[in-house]
């Protein structure tokens, strides 16, 4: 039996910050193995609640467009995580 292929993004990390339309980006570079790691405000990114069906509490524009992504919420609006995040930009990424 052979082995199976790795993806060929597997091993790489993306940060992505968007909302909408750019994060169809990520979600291919998720389809080809990336870790992609959606960063949203506290209210979550407005397309969550944007178009119909709503399934789950979430659109299924937004399932569409963020599948195979893992989210953090970071409020930049206060200095604890603005100070917070500007660390964890600085740390490398392996």
């Amino acid at each position: 039996m052979s082995k199976p292929s790795q993806a060929p993004l597997a091993g790489l990390r993306v940060i992505e910050v968007s909302l909408l339309g750019p994060g169809a980006v990520g979600t291919h570079l998720a389809d080809l193995g990336a870790d992609v790691i959606k960063v949203e405000p506290p209210k979550g990114d407005y397309i969550r609640q944007m178009t119909w069906p709503i399934i789950e509490g979430s659109s299924l524009l937004h399932w569409h467009i963020h599948r195979g992504k893992r989210s953090i919420t970071l409020d930049l609006r206060t200095d604890g995580e603005r100070r917070s995040s500007w660390i964890s930009w600085q740390a490398p990424m392996r």
